[in-house]
């Protein structure tokens, strides 16, 4: 036995705890009631992060000796581990059961109950998530930042944003945090949360000049005076603060008989992105194309999600796949291209790109801007742009090679089901000068509101229709309209509607007020569609070029494409005093718009990049 015990103590010095666990197994055998001896392999398993089998010998042990505090310690320590594991895996329901367990057995410790909330949140699981983060905090992690923020997140996704609001405030006030500083900040934007939106932008520039940022891309997209290069800067920094877990992929060598693409996304559901590129989709060639969907969310009794799950030749939910799994499934079906459609979006998989799981990656569409380096690599191999939207100055602020599509590197469904009805059923009157932006709030910055202001001003037999995103955001709008002596009335709101009404009362704007620095994308279709002239304001990021590049590709850019705030303000009220302006560009657009909406032709368009791309891989 002493030969043993030696043995044993020299293969835990070296690290080689499975080697003594095997050891202890075959002492096991002699004596299979011997519980120190299963105690001793279950701290060894532990040891060696096999906590799975290490639990199976604890809770032998634990069965006979209930009350041993120690045993009770290691078996939590265990569940807690395996939780944590689990959840980092994307298994959340195996992470939901360790986590009741360790619960049941020592419900005491605020840190257990947070980390089951944390999994609970990433199962949508999203009251019984607050309800944890709450019994967490007033049991002892009522200090602790990352638990009010990831309370904020909890409650922003269902739409309690005061509720968000505070909890940010409150992270931010036990330790400051520039990314839940941006949440913040971006959270204000969609509650037209103004008050602070000066100060609040300067720092943000402090913090971006000092070069210690840790927050994600998307959030500042709305934000004014962000650069091209802070852009790439933040999409590197991001990308860096998610290194690769797994070996490179392998870059496997095989030739398909069609070309496999895969298209990646958390929008293949009812969302704006359906109206983009479902018939691109649908109208691919399937004698030249096989075309793999991995879909990023979660189920939806919808339509739209129901859709692109019937186009699909395999559609793939990879909500509940590891790096490890996703990498594998993407390897499985051979995939030439991987297009990404999320980029830096809510539930996107673009981190996986790191591990060049594809011959070639493309960046398209769900995110407007580069999706970076990664160990000075590009993430993607290419950008579908447009002439208008990366110029040829602007290319050294994207890591990826631009590919220039045309007329615009936006898709747009030609099929837009209508149906039948009339001004006053949103109460607009009849002999009133109709403003439109049917732009999500967080679009609409301070200073682009008060040009809006000016332009009610100067045009007083108007009215402004806004989307209303949020009660509190229209609240906020109406209370600032009084401030600045409108009378609130002259600002009026759409709720949600079904898309096929939606369409229709389009035709009601006069003029689509477009926002800056993040434009409208679809809603800029949806407008041109109904030739509704949209006056914009171009800047230099991607985001707040793509109206203009609309415009451009129906050719009235001249007139209605800004390039400063005073201007966007003269051409509206120049339309507002020439309503025959208004009747040439309707007409114009009516003109040169079937050019956007003609989906077959660009779709073979895209298939020919398609082509070139692997013919030119296989050439080098």
């Amino acid at each position: 036995m002493n030969k043993i015990k030696k043995k044993l103590e020299d293969l835990e010095l070296q690290g080689k705890f499975l080697e003594a666990a095997e050891l202890l197994k075959t002492e096991l055998k002699k004596n299979p009631k011997d519980l120190v001896i299963q105690t001793e392999i279950g701290n060894m398993l532990a040891q060696a992060g096999d906590y799975e089998e290490a639990l199976g010998f604890f809770r032998r042990v634990h069965y006979v000796f209930k009350d041993n505090q120690d045993l009770k310690n290691t078996i939590t320590f265990c569940l807690n581990e395996l939780g944590n594991r689990y959840h980092q895996n994307r298994q959340f329901e195996q992470a939901t059961l360790y986590f009741e367990e360790l619960i049941s057995i020592d419900n005491s410790n605020w840190h257990y109950v947070y980390n089951y909330a944390n999994t609970l949140q990433d199962a949508n699981k999203i009251n019984k998530a607050i309800s944890n983060y709450l019994a967490a905090s007033r049991m002892g992690g009522g200090n602790d930042p990352a638990l009010f923020n990831n309370l904020g997140n909890a409650y922003q996704k269902i739409n309690l944003l005061e509720e968000s609001q505070a909890a940010f405030k409150k992270s931010n006030s036990l330790q400051f945090n520039n990314n839940t500083f941006l949440q913040l900040v971006h959270l204000n934007q969609r509650l037209s949360f103004w008050d602070d939106y000066e100060e609040h932008l300067k720092k943000l520039r402090t913090i971006l000049k000092r070069g210690d940022f840790n927050f994600s891309p998307f959030p500042i997209l709305s934000l004014p005076t962000i650069s091209n290069q802070d852009y790439l800067n933040i999409a590197d920094y991001w990308n860096a603060m998610h290194p690769k877990t797994l070996i490179d992929a392998k870059d496997l060598e095989y030739k398909n008989e069609k070309i496999h693409v895969g298209y990646m996304s958390s929008d293949f559901r009812n969302h704006p992105l359906y109206h983009l590129i479902f018939e691109c989709l649908k109208h691919h060639n399937r004698d030249k194309f096989k075309i793999i969907l991995l879909y990023n969310g979660l189920p939806e009794e919808t339509p739209e999600h129901n859709n692109f799950k019937e186009i699909a030749d395999h559609f793939i939910n990879t909500y509940q796949m590891s790096d490890i799994e996703l990498v594998r499934s993407i390897h499985s079906h051979k995939l030439d291209i991987l297009v990404d459609l999320s980029g830096f979006t809510k539930n996107s998989r673009s981190q996986i790109l790191k591990y060049r799981p594809t011959k070639i990656q493309v960046n398209w569409l769900g995110y407007p801007g580069t999706l970076g380096f990664y160990e000075k690599k590009p993430m993607c191999d290419y950008i579908f742009a447009d002439k208008l939207i990366i110029p040829e100055e602007n290319k050294q602020y994207f890591a990826e090679e631009v590919i220039y599509l045309e007329p615009t590197y936006q898709p747009n469904n030609h099929k837009r089901a209508k149906t039948q009805t009339n001004k006053e059923n949103y109460l607009i009157p009849e002999n009133k000068f109709v403003w439109g932006c049917f732009n999500q709030n967080l679009k609409i910055t301070k200073t682009m509101f008060d040009v809006w202001l000016r332009i009610l001003k100067a045009c007083p037999d108007s009215i402004l229709w806004l989307l209303q995103s949020n009660d509190l955001a229209k609240n906020n709008i109406k209370e600032y309209a009084l401030k600045q002596n409108i009378d609130s009335d002259r600002i009026l709101f759409a709720d949600y509607r079904p898309n096929d009404e939606h369409n229709e009362r389009i035709s009601f704007v006069d003029v689509f007020l477009d926002c800056y620095p993040y434009n409208a994308h679809t809603s800029a279709a949806d407008a041109i569609f109904q030739n509704i002239p949209i006056i914009t304001l171009i800047g230099e990021s991607f985001q707040s070029r793509v109206a203009a590049s609309i415009l451009k590709a129906v050719e009235v850019d001249e007139e209605l494409v800004a390039n400063n705030y005073d201007e966007y303000l003269q051409k509206s009220i120049n339309i507002y005093e020439n309503r025959e302006v208004i009747k040439n560009l309707k007409n114009k657009i009516e003109k040169n718009k079937s050019k956007l909406f003609d989906t077959k032709k660009y779709t073979r368009y895209i298939e020919n990049i398609y082509g070139q791309l692997i013919k030119n891989r296989h050439c080098n």
